[in-house]
């Protein structure tokens, strides 16, 4: 098994994403990162994780999700415009990131 995500995985994620950002934008979803996670987890068969951000000025609640090899994709972190993550973060570990 390789420890990465497939570009068809990564454009998958990206289409949920921004499926959910719609819901988002017309009202019906009041917690972006987890029904995205959540959504991803479905799709995908990947696992939740609910932690924090450490960033610069702040923690931030959070969620992502590991894939089954252990790879995080943060697919909203972007939502904390402070921190410089990418709409679609994918990483085997970074210390901003802590599981609760």
């Amino acid at each position: 098994m390789t420890s990465t995500i497939t570009e068809e995985e990564t454009e998958k994620i990206r289409k949920i994403r921004a499926r959910v950002d719609l819901r988002r934008k017309l009202g019906q979803v009041d917690n972006f990162c987890k029904e995205t996670s959540e959504a991803i987890a479905n799709e995908l068969g990947f696992t939740t994780v609910q932690g924090e951000i450490y960033g610069e000025r702040d923690i931030y609640a959070h969620m992502w999700t590991r894939s089954p090899d252990g790879i995080n994709v943060d697919a909203t972190g972007d939502q904390f415009q402070d921190e410089n993550i990418p709409p679609v973060y994918i990483f085997k570990k970074d210390p901003r990131y802590v599981v609760i």
